[in-house]
């Protein structure tokens, strides 16, 4: 896509039936698989949130957001995952999945969620449909497996739970709006990553979604 102006339209067109071709006989699967390990890679700092990436905690809090939100297209999907990462940020100073978020024209998103959402598909845990209507066109997805929630604190699970309360019944519009808004993504350049640092200044503020910070034993 970088390169496309490159091209003429039908290398453009070949090198496109080639990568589909690709990805349906099981490259996604290894892409994701090596995606992950190098985002995980990434050290612990500001961009993350102090947390190296965790794809299981990113794939299971999808599929949460999905169950509980219902079928979502994706630019949804990536609003939960960030609000529900940077809220968490704010109370205990470290994200739930360890997530990069970059500023895109339609809010923030994970980075390399794209692949990471083709390699669910591929393994049975997602589920997409193209839907093309006036009001929005794009691909919806639908969790196919229950999620794993076992991967969460009891903290997060309350938290996240009250930003999926919270953010519930909003269009993919709507919820892109809010993003907006939010000054770390007013200050962050195009396509940059955006720092959790700015998270204490989110608007968006649930009334239950303080989490409780965990007690610390003494002597």
């Amino acid at each position: 896509e970088k390169h496309r102006d490159n091209l003429d339209s039908a290398t453009a067109t070949n090198l496109e039936k080639t990568i589909s071709s690709l990805l349906d006989t099981g490259v996604a699967g290894l892409i994701e698989s090596d995606l992950a390990a190098s985002l995980a890679m990434v050290e612990p700092s500001e961009y993350n949130g102090y947390r190296r990436f965790d794809v299981d905690r990113f794939e299971n809090l999808a599929l949460y957001v999905l169950e509980s939100a219902g079928p979502s297209f994706k630019t949804a999907i990536n609003k939960y995952l960030w609000y529900i990462d940077f809220g968490y940020f704010r109370e205990q100073t470290r994200s739930i999945t360890g997530s990069q978020y970059l500023r895109f024209p339609h809010g923030p998103i994970p980075k390399s969620y794209d692949f990471l959402f083709a390699g669910m598909v591929e393994k049975g845990s997602l589920e997409v449909e193209e839907v093309t209507a006036k009001a929005y066109s794009g691909e919806r997805y639908s969790a196919k497996t229950k999620a794993n929630m076992d991967l969460f604190q009891g903290n997060e699970l309350k938290l996240i739970d009250s930003f999926i309360a919270a953010l519930r019944g909003r269009s993919s519009k709507q919820l892109s709006d809010m993003t907006h808004k939010e000054n770390a993504y007013i200050v962050t350049k195009d396509r940059q990553p955006i720092s959790y640092r700015h998270a204490n200044d989110l608007s968006f503020k649930p009334a239950q979604a303080k989490a409780k910070k965990p007690m610390v034993a003494k002597g």
